[in-house]
Order: structure tokens, then C-alpha cells, then sequence
């Protein structure tokens, strides 16, 4: 490790060098990404989604962050907070190590507490209300690989915690095991970070500011009882980190974070893109001789990725036809070549999302790595295996995050982005702090970025933790530009699945018809729409979206059921038998259609006897179905057929002994009212 200066001699007497150049060029960068953020602020929209948090929030926010921000690139504010740094740690170096090791654990208390208190309120972004729905679906083990093809693990370790919840009696809410859990690895990784911090930097200030700098990305947002499957992902990589640069330190032995690859491969196969890194690590040492210990490591991850992938409900057979399947999420280089996408790879969309990217989870990292590699390329060593191992990291990242199409549009999907993209933090506060003497420079430069960073990131987990501020942000990113077909059609669905919960139908009809606007022959919206006018009552409304859900060929029998009640309140009464023929056909172990095509011969043809073999069908079906009794008592009583007209009127009453006509079916049987 770099022995590092006592930090208060370097505020005083900083050195000159190209390290100021560095500092110049990140402060005019902080001034344009303060200027970002105010515009964002009062012109938000799907373009801007990177950094237009205080779109949603009110004037005062709009106009204090920016402003905030811009107190972090003053230098005495600057001098100032890192002298208060400065003697904080001085003065905690004074204290024993159990009093620091209390502080810890106070630091892991307070971010669970955060955690929890700042957690995402809706779960538009990701695939969050799909797990949410579908989480008390899975059954066995078995359904994993299907519910999660591409992270099992993540998905096992979410319905373990689900089942736990369960047993204990433990679930106020489908979404709280999940945010349990996440929360939880939250503050793993926040432990973790402490860990890292130690093998990056040595010096106490050095550790601090390198500690904040990366707490204070964007990626941070997942810590917050974030509903998705990938807050897992983001501590497996953290762990492989620490474990693989403690092995190159040779503090840890190469098998550790072997496993540790094995185990970030199970949370999301897309880690396949890190294996150079792993290949690194044993290149190391082979360069040693240590041959045995390579053979170790890579025994170690293929027993790893087999036994996780084994106890996530994953054959052989199984992964690969999962991970070697020629569906491909490549973007195309020069025409859209399917629904999920919205651009090609060389178009100025595709780039508007990659600076959104980086703008949201590290808005000087990517620009930080690049100047320091440019501008300190004289002092740079790229003998070190660290420092090419973290190099690795950002490239597989970087690629992944560039190469592939995410289904969702980036914009809701940048979750799965915050892992891969993770290495670029920590890999630029690792080029600021090894690649420059100049101390003093480092740290404001540190204090600069991480304040800035820092308010932008608690913009976005305060968006998150608020239902309106959250919804509000998630209709404004559905953008044609940005999002594919497929996208913009999920998103509109899931917000009127959202507002039809919120019992809004107004709002949840608005949002099924943008998505007819896209595409008009998707029958289940048709029936959607219809079933919410049919609870608002507006029956013209629903017949009209009945008809058209069937005109386009719809397999859900209720859809026929409830246009044939219709046409049966209309007197349309052949219309309505043929409703309730094809609802029959469609569910023929429901009572309801044959009941009510009982109801429709009756009515339309007044055939009584005709009639009787339908209600006698329905009660086959169901032996409580009271109506059905009702409807054949009368049938047989206008039939004189006395027997059977008081037995089904008897079995109605026995099921219905409060109904208003229960007079009129006493008398019929000759029963004495009470």
C-alpha cells in the first residue's frame, strides 16, 4: 500500500502538478452538472430522466439543491468541511478499537433505519410490481428457473424470505419480505464498503472520503428497500471486490473470491461479462508458479455455480438452454430489430441514455477515470494488477451497459445497470488516490464530487420514497424515443393496473387506451377497459369494449358471460343465448353460463321445460348455486310438476332462509309463515 502524508500538512502546503488540471476540468464539470439538475428541475421529461429528480419536488427543492450543490465547489467550504473531517478522526484515533468497532455497528443500525424509512413506496421501476405479483405464485422450487431465468439465486433468496414471512405470520404486505430482505442486503453492503475502503486507500481521511464517494452513488437507491431482484447482485459484486483485491494484496487466498465470482454468476448469469477479471486473478498466480492454487480457484467456482445453481432449482440441461439461448438482446447497429427496441447502437437516443446512465448513478465517475487516465498517464502503472483488475471490471460493465437492449428502456431498467456500472466509482476514487501525491487536491476534489453526488442521490431516494412524487416521475418516462414498442405498452399497462387499485377507473382507462393507441388488437385491454366501466356501472361503455374484445377473438368466457347479461336485460334475447353458449364452451365447469342460458330460453323462446336441463346443469356444477334452485322450482311449478317444484324451492330456502320472497315460495309450498 501507498504510505500516505498526515493529511493536515498536505492542506497546507499542496504540491504542484498536472493533478490541478484534474481538479479544474471536474470543476467546471461540477458547475455544468449543477446547471443539469436546475433545468431538469423546472423542464423535466423522459429525455432528462438521469438527473430530473427535483422535477418533483416543490420550488423551494427545485431552486435549494442546485443551490447546495453549488456551495460544495467553493474552496473554504470545501477546506472547511475536510478540517472538520480532519479532526474528527484525529480524534477518534484516541479512542480503543472496540470503540470503533461500536461505531460500526452504530453506522450498520442508522443506514438499516434509512434503509427502511426511505423505501420505495411504488414499484413501476424494474420489474417490481411483477415480482410483487408474482411472488405468492411460486409454489416450489421448481418455478424458480421460470419466474427468474437469468438470476435464480436472487429469486430463491427473495422466496425463502417470502416463505419465512409467511410462516411467521409476518406480512402485512406482498412487497415486505421482499423489502426486508433487500434492506437487509443493504446493509451488507454498506459493511462491505468499509471493508473495500481498506484495500483502496490507507490513510483514515483517505478511507472516509473514498467511503462516501462511493455510498454516495446513484446505485445507492437499491439499499432503500428497493422491490426488485437485484440489491443481492449489487453486494455480490462488492464482496467479489473486496475478496479479489485483498487476493491480489495476498491477504486472501485466490479460492475466496473464486467462490465469490461463482456466487455473483448465480445472482444474474449477465456476470459472465466480469470473467476476465476472474481470469486475471489466476493469471496472477500463474505468474507466481502457484499452479496448484489456480486449479483450486477454478474448482472452487465451477462447485460454486453448480451448488447455487442446484439449490435454485437449476439442471444442467436447464441452465444452458437458459443461458445459451439464441435470443438476442443485442442492440442492432443499423435498424430496430424487434419490439423491445426503440434505437439502434450508433444513434444519438442510444447516447442521450448512456449519459442519463451515468448521470444518475455516478455523475463524476466515468469523466473522473477518463481525465486521470488521459491527464496522469505519465504516472500511471499498468504493471499493477489491481489496478488492472478494476480496469477489467469497468470495461465488462461498461460493455454490457453499452452492447446490450434492456426490454424495459434503460431508463426503467437502470437498476440492473447500477451493479455493472459500480466498478467505475470505486475504480475512479482508486485512480484519484494512488495515481497523485497532491493530497490536499485529492481531498477537495473528493469533498467536491461527493456533496454534489450525494444531494443527487437523496433527490432520487426521496422521489422513490414518496407514492406521488414516484408516479408522478414514472408517467413522465415513457418517451418514443427511448422506450421500444414492447416498453411503452407494459408501461402504460402497469400504470392503469396501478390506478384501477387506487379505485381511479378514470385514470386507469387514460392509460389502457394509450396502450390501444399503440396497439388496438390486443383483446385483454378491451376486456380491461370493459371490466372497469362495468364496475362504474357505465353498461353502454361495456358493452361497447365487450364487443370489440370479442370481435378480435377473446378466450375469456366472463367476457361472454357479462355481454350476454346485457343483451338479456336488452331483450336481446337470442344475442344473449349465444353469449352464454360461448361462455360455456370457453369454462364448462362454471355454473354461471348455464344458469343464465336457463335465464335466456325462459325468456326468449318462454320455454320452461327447455330451460330446466340448463339450471339442473348449473347445480350439477355447484350444489349451493341458491338461484339455480329458485329458477328450476319455478320452472317445475309452472310445469305443474308439484314434487319437483318443492324440493328445489325447499333446497333454495334451506340455502336462502332471508330472502324478500321467502313468503311467496312458503305459500307455493304450503308451509305456514312464521
Amino acid at each position: 500500500m501507498k504510505k500516505r502524508q498526515h493529511p493536515g500538512e498536505t492542506l497546507a502546503q499542496p504540491n504542484e502538478s498536472s493533478i490541478h488540471t484534474v481538479r479544474w476540468i471536474l470543476s467546471a464539470a461540477a458547475v455544468l452538472v449543477v446547471l443539469a439538475h436546475l433545468y431538469a428541475a423546472f423542464f423535466p421529461s423522459g429525455m432528462n430522466w438521469g438527473f430530473h429528480q427535483l422535477g418533483f419536488f416543490s420550488p423551494i427543492g427545485k431552486v435549494g439543491v442546485p443551490f447546495l450543490m453549488l456551495l460544495f465547489i467553493i474552496p473554504p467550504i470545501q477546506l472547511t468541511i475536510l478540517r472538520v473531517i480532519f479532526r474528527m478522526t484525529e480524534l477518534l484515533s484516541r479512542y480503543k478499537r472496540s470503540v470503533k468497532v461500536a461505531l460500526i455497528f452504530f453506522l450498520l443500525v442508522g443506514s438499516a433505519f434509512a434503509f427502511w424509512v426511505g423505501r420505495e413506496r411504488v414499484f413501476f421501476l424494474g420489474d417490481g410490481n411483477m415480482i410483487v405479483r408474482t411472488m405468492p405464485k411460486v409454489n416450489n422450487l421448481d418455478d424458480i428457473p421460470r419466474v427468474f431465468p437469468n438470476e435464480p439465486l436472487a429469486g430463491f433468496i427473495l422466496w425463502k424470505g417470502y416463505q419465512l414471512c409467511q410462516s411467521w405470520n409476518l406480512l402485512p404486505s406482498e412487497e415486505f419480505p421482499i423489502q426486508v430482505v433487500n434492506a437487509a442486503f443493504g446493509v451488507g453492503c454498506v459493511f462491505l464498503f468499509v471493508l473495500l475502503v481498506r484495500q483502496i486507500s490507507s490513510g483514515v481521511i483517505d478511507q472516509v472520503l473514498v467511503f462516501a464517494f462511493i455510498i454516495a452513488a446513484g446505485g445507492t437507491q437499491l439499499l432503500f428497500g428497493y422491490v426488485e431482484d437485484y440489491p443481492p447482485l449489487y453486494f455480490g459484486l462488492i464482496l467479489y471486490l473486496w475478496l479479489a483485491l485483498s487476493s491480489l494484496q495476498g491477504n486472501t487466498h485466490p479460492a475466496l473470491p473464486s467462490m465469490a465470482f461463482g456466487f455473483m454468476f448465480a445472482l444474474h448469469f449477465g456476470m459472465v461479462v466480469m470473467v476476465p477479471s476472474l481470469v486475471l486473478l489466476w493469471y496472477d498466480q500463474v505468474r507466481k508458479k502457484q499452479w496448484s492454487v489456480v486449479v483450486k480457484s477454478c474448482i472452487a467456482t465451477v462447485l460454486t455455480v453448480i451448488l447455487l445453481l442446484g439449490l435454485s432449482g437449476y439442471t444442467v440441461d436447464l441452465f444452458f438452454s437458459v443461458f445459451l439461448k439464441s435470443r438476442s438482446h443485442l442492440l442492432a447497429a443499423s435498424h430496430t430489430t424487434s419490439d423491445d427496441q426503440a434505437y439502434t447502437f450508433f444513434s444519438l437516443a442510444h447516447l442521450n441514455d448512456l449519459v442519463n446512465l451515468q448521470l444518475l448513478l455516478a455523475p463524476f465517475a466515468l469523466f473522473t477515470l477518463i481525465l486521470m487516465v488521459i491527464l496522469q498517464r505519465k504516472v500511471i502503472s499498468y504493471r499493477s494488477i489491481p489496478w488492472i483488475f478494476l480496469l477489467f471490471i469497468d470495461v465488462g460493465g461498461l460493455g454490457f451497459s453499452i452492447m446490450f437492449n434492456f426490454g424495459l428502456g434503460m431508463s426503467r431498467d437502470w437498476d440492473l445497470l447500477a451493479s455493472f456500472n459500480l466498478g467505475l466509482t470505486i475504480t475512479a476514487a482508486y485512480a484519484l488516490i494512488y495515481f497523485s501525491n497532491e493530497q490536499s487536491v485529492v481531498f477537495r476534489t473528493l469533498v467536491m464530487m461527493i456533496g454534489i453526488t450525494l444531494l443527487h442521490t437523496a433527490s432520487c431516494v426521496l422521489v422513490n420514497a414518496d407514492e406521488d412524487r414516484s408516479v408522478a416521475r414514472f408517467t413522465m418516462l415513457p418517451e418514443r424515443q427511448l422506450w421500444g414498442r414492447r416498453p411503452l405498452l407494459a408501461g402504460y399497462e402497469e400504470l392503469a393496473i396501478f390506478y384501477r387499485g387506487k379505485k381511479d377507473p378514470l385514470r386507469a382507462i387514460e392509460y389502457y387506451k394509450k396502450f390501444l393507441s399503440i396497439d388496438s388488437t390486443n383483446s385483454r385491454i378491451w376486456c380491461n377497459i370493459a371490466y372497469i366501466y362495468h364496475l362504474t356501472g357505465d353498461q353502454e361503455h361495456e358493452m361497447q369494449y365487450d364487443q370489440k374484445a370479442i370481435q378480435l377473438g377473446t378466450t375469456y368466457w366472463d367476457i361472454y358471460l357479462d355481454l350476454g347479461i346485457i343483451y338479456l336485460e336488452r331483450k336481446r334475447y337470442e344475442e344473449a343465448a349465444g353469449m352464454f353458449q360461448k361462455a360455456m364452451e370457453l369454462n364448462p365447469i362454471s355454473p354461471d353460463p348455464p344458469y343464465h342460458f336457463g335465464a335466456a330460453t325462459i325468456k326468449g323462446k318462454g320455454g320452461d321445460r327447455e330451460a330446466i336441463p340448463f339450471f339442473l346443469q348449473a347445480l350439477k356444477l355447484d350444489s349451493t348455486y341458491a338461484d339455480a334452485y329458485l329458477a328450476a322450482g319455478m320452472c317445475y311449478n309452472h310445469l305443474g310438476m308439484v314434487s319437483d317444484m318443492k324440493y328445489y324451492l325447499s333446497k333454495y330456502l334451506d340455502l336462502n332462509p332471508s330472502t324478500p320472497s321467502a313468503a311467496t315460495i312458503r305459500w307455493l309450498l304450503n308451509i305456514p309463515t312464521k
